[in-house]
């Protein structure tokens, strides 16, 4: 096995790489936040007596947010992969890199 030295790596390349996890991460969030918060709605409507239309208007709201974080998520997941490679890459020019066994 051989060493190998990362001198740069490609800013986009890195944002995309990053904006794709935080996606997915965002949609296991979002899962959970629908899954919590409709069941929050649904409870507290039967027990108040309310009707459904709050429900309704609740599941509305939740849907809207969970999606918005996931967007937000994804947007700052890119935004934040390409600055951190934008730093490694002056890091690196200074310092000669990081080593990786192959």
């Amino acid at each position: 096995m051989g060493k190998t030295t990362i001198k740069r790596v490609g800013v986009l390349s890195a944002g995309k790489i990053m904006g794709a996890l935080c996606a997915i991460i965002g949609v296991i969030i979002a899962a959970i936040m629908l899954l919590v918060s409709v069941l929050s709605v649904v409870i507290g409507s039967i027990f108040s007596g309310g009707s459904w239309g709050g429900v309704l208007l609740g599941g509305g709201i939740t849907v809207f947010f969970a999606v918005f974080i996931l967007v937000v998520y994804t947007i700052m997941g890119f935004v934040i992969g390409c600055l951190y490679a934008l730093i490694y890459n002056v890091v690196a020019k200074y310092t000669g890199g990081l080593e990786v066994e192959t």
